[in-house]
């Protein structure tokens, strides 16, 4: 397909840079009206089935653009900052809005007794932030945005709201007499308009996302092998269970899995169940995540299908296997709607019939908003060349500031009145921070490391590896150790630093929520507040005692120092690198005297280079001699990934050190990270913690993994007197394959009911653990799995990311990536 050509001619390209900033500037400054939102992206558009529910930033900025919804968060103004001192001098003002819901009823309990209020109204006060206060004057607002309370009773913006809902016993919600019309994927409006049914096919649309759910709700074979037919290989019909959530929130779902729950027109409703031995989570927690943060109501229109469940017919569910497939089909009732989608461009215009409870109609919004795609992804620097011109052409609405080259940058900084800067923090909330993980499991006739690489890291030979082995067999006290060192050889700061970034070593998305029982208590809200409390290394002895006092700000002090900057010799070698030296030596020499046959330690490390680097490339020797310098006999292989091949046969094939492992959470705090990573890929990495567990429970090893193990131990036990954590002792590799069995046959369980009972114990868990052990807790399970030598280990250093607005353009800051493109305006006058 032919591409096309999105920004200036080649011929600009060659202009030399200082000329054409000096005319930049201009051009930018003398831009006509322009009704229109560009941005471009350097890869390509990969909407696919479904792809509308997608968690990505671009999916996400399309759902939260066309899809109708009950609430959401406003926000207004763009903030301003004092550029040089780093400062946030006018916040943008945060409101939650009814979209279409009209009412919210809550009974609830108010000091032991039951009270029923009604929330109708989404008023806010009226707050200026232009006379600073004193303090304010000088530390600037905390955050870019702050949320605005109402004095009245009856807003969900109020302190009686908030309070209602962590009483909660009984939600519910209405949608009435709506005036909002449907259009169809034509753009004609239809006879019908939105109603209470549309939400709540919606809702059922995201419980049946789940297998376990669609299994109990489809019954029949004929539906059973219809929809085992039409979903296979299709991600978002593997979806967590949103019905498992509730139920660990202590919240009724019974009354869900009967679909006819859409039918009737009563209120949304959401019940407490009484009496249960745990605590549930307030509902506030719970509503933030159902109903502003995800989009697990957004309406389908409920007129368009058949839906007579008594029939057991396939055609009754097309809702779920057929509509939002594509965006051919889609029928709209929100701001916008899809015009084109393409390989290269995804147009959306604004929907004129739109109504909410606001004058949005009558403001200057963005009649047309385009997102680019590169089809064939160039040279990151090209690209940066290309997306600056066209910026300063008006061909792109935003530009990305910390991706231009310094010449650029400080182009911008010496114009900077010609140029609308802004501010935003980029949160990674519901996919995983960083890629890779250790292969603790490897499985494969080709393997990338020797011998005695397997016997040492894995604790069996690599002939065993191929075979049907059991996993226990693989973590004992001297692979434990052994990785351990290994792991934290390199200093991670050096590969950060290529980035220009910080280092980040949890999977963990740095933008969670921290779930604990005294997180309103602290200073950290979210994971990324946290950032060396969770990568922090820890360095076993060979009595799997901790050693090191060093942290990793300490490997931070190390990189930077002057001496070593371009000294890579000595720079890549870890804080703790001496240490682990000392303790390694009697490890190598104790084995190489048991197998006299064997001379070396070999293995390849994968890093992945795809974007083509030259500063990554050139750290191949330099690492390969780090290990030589720990101990001669260490022999390591570097090989950078550079095409997709390449990366399939590292990362996917279970055969070297790392193994990817992605993942997308259903709630944005660290009890859904907690659950998330433990169920996924058949459970490998709770086995992985439960086997580490039996062998370091009687030490201070990893205090908060032995503490949160033994505590799930006792948690099962007390659900099922069949459960102990020896039953996975004999729990062998093709296991795997048939674990749903395994369960059953040792634990009369299904894997659902496991599930709920591990939810459920992780919510009471962090009710009563701080926010310190629950970091702890993390920074541990980085230790464990995710301390890889890879340049994707990093998150921003800034405590802002800038981005390059167009001058007439009004944009409020984003809540956690929660960004609604219409809420931004456009100047009329400029």
């Amino acid at each position: 397909m032919k591409l096309k050509n999105l920004f200036l001619s080649s011929l600009l390209l060659t202009i030399p840079f200082i000329g054409f900033f000096a005319t930049s500037c201009k051009i930018n400054n003398f831009l006509e009206i322009n009704d229109k939102y560009n941005e471009s992206f350097n890869f390509p558009n990969e909407s696919n089935n479904f792809s509308i529910y997608n968690k990505n930033n671009i999916s996400k900025k399309i759902n939260n653009l066309i899809s109708t919804k009950l609430f959401r968060i406003v926000s207004q103004d763009q903030p301003e900052i004092d550029f040089v001192n780093n400062r946030i001098l006018k916040p943008s003002k945060m409101f939650l809005k009814f979209e279409q819901a009209t009412k919210i009823q809550i009974t609830w309990n108010n000091n032991n007794k039951e009270e029923i209020s009604i929330f109708n109204t989404d008023t806010i006060n009226n707050v200026s932030f232009d006379d600073l206060s004193l303090n304010n004057q000088v530390i600037g607002y905390r955050n870019l945005y702050e949320f605005i309370k109402s004095n009245d009773e009856h807003s969900i913006n109020s302190w009686n709201f908030k309070k209602a809902l962590e009483n909660a016993k009984k939600i519910e919600i209405f949608v009435e007499n709506n005036k909002n019309p449907w259009l169809d994927s034509e753009l004609n409006k239809t006879k019908h308009h939105l109603n209470i049914q549309d939400f709540k096919l919606g809702f059922l649309k995201s419980i049946m996302s789940s297998l376990t759910n669609r299994q109990k709700i489809l019954k029949t074979n004929k539906l059973l092998d219809y929809d085992e037919k039409i979903t296979q290989n299709i991600s978002y019909f593997n979806q967590d269970n949103i019905l498992n959530y509730l139920q660990s929130n202590n919240i009724e779902t019974k009354q869900f899995l009967d679909p006819n729950f859409i039918k009737d027109d009563l209120p949304l409703t959401f019940k407490l169940i009484e009496n249960k031995n745990i605590k549930s989570s307030n509902w506030w927690t719970v509503f933030q995540n159902i109903f502003l943060l995800d989009n697990v109501t957004d309406a389908l229109p409920s007129f368009k299908f058949n839906l007579d469940f008594s029939l057991n017919e396939t055609k009754n569910y097309d809702f779920l296997y057929e509509y939002g497939k594509t965006y051919k089909d889609l029928f709209y009732s929100s701001y916008y709607f899809i015009s084109q989608n393409t390989l290269n461009n995804i147009k959306l215009k604004k929907n004129k019939y739109y109504i909410n409870n606001t004058n949005w109609q009558n403001e200057s919004h963005f009649n047309e908003i385009n997102f680019k795609f590169n089809v064939l992804p160039i040279n990151l620097q090209t690209y940066n060349i290309q997306t600056f011109n066209a910026f300063n052409q008006n061909l792109n609405s935003v530009l990305d500031f910390d991706n231009l080259d310094e010449l650029q940058k400080q182009s911008i900084i010496d114009n900077l009145e010609n140029y609308n800067l802004n501010y935003f923090k980029n949160y990674q909330t519901y996919n995983n921070q960083t890629p890779l993980i250790i292969n603790l499991f490897p499985h494969s006739q080709n393997l990338f490391f020797n011998n005695t690489f397997s016997r040492l890291y894995f604790g069996l030979t690599k002939n065993e590896l191929n075979k049907n082995y059991e996993l226990k067999n693989t973590v004992t006290k001297q692979t434990i150790i052994f990785r351990n060192l290994i792991n934290n050889v390199i200093n991670p700061y050096i590969l950060s630093n290529l980035k220009n970034a910080d280092i980040y070593l949890s999977q963990a998305p740095s933008g969670l929520f921290i779930s604990s029982s005294n997180n309103s208590n602290t200073n950290y809200t979210n994971l990324i507040d946290a950032t060396q409390q969770i990568s922090k290394q820890i360095i076993f002895d060979n009595n799997l005692q901790k050693i090191n006092k060093t942290t990793s700000f300490d490997n931070k002090q190390k990189a930077k120092r002057l001496d070593n900057i371009i000294n890579y010799n000595e720079s890549l070698k870890s804080v703790d690198f001496y240490q682990i030296q000392n303790i390694i030596k009697p490890i190598l020499d104790d084995y190489f005297k048991q197998h006299t046959d064997e001379k070396s330690v070999t293995w390849t490390i994968p890093i992945d280079n795809r974007q083509g680097h030259y500063a990554i490339s050139k750290l191949a020797s330099f690492i390969k001699s780090t290990f030589k310098n720990l101990d001669n006999r260490l022999n390591v292989e570097v090989q950078f990934i550079e095409n997709i091949d390449d990366y399939n046969l590292f990362f996917k094939n279970q055969n070297s050190l790392y193994n990817e492992n992605n993942f997308e959470l259903v709630t944005t705090d660290t009890n859904g990270f907690l659950y998330k990573y433990l169920t996924q890929n058949d459970y490998k990495n709770l086995l992985e913690l439960i086997f580490v567990w039996d062998v370091i429970q009687n030490t201070q090893s990893y205090p908060e993994i032995n503490q949160f193990i033994k505590k799930l131990e006792n948690y099962l036990k007390d659900n099922n007197a069949l459960y102990s954590h020896k039953i996975f002792n004999n729990f062998k590799y093709l296991d795997f394959e048939h674990i749903n069995t395994f369960f059953s046959r040792n634990l009369n369980w299904n894997l659902d009911t496991f599930n709920n009972l591990l939810l459920s114990f992780i919510i009471h868990y962090s009710q009563t653990h701080t926010t310190f052990q629950i970091l702890n807790l993390i920074n541990e399970i980085a230790n464990v799995f995710s301390y890889t030598i890879s340049v994707d280990n990093y998150i921003s250093l800034n405590s802002f990311s800038k981005k390059i607005l167009q001058k007439y353009i009004i944009k409020p800051a984003s809540y956690y990536n929660l960004e609604y493109l219409q809420d931004t305006l456009i100047l009329e006058k400029r």
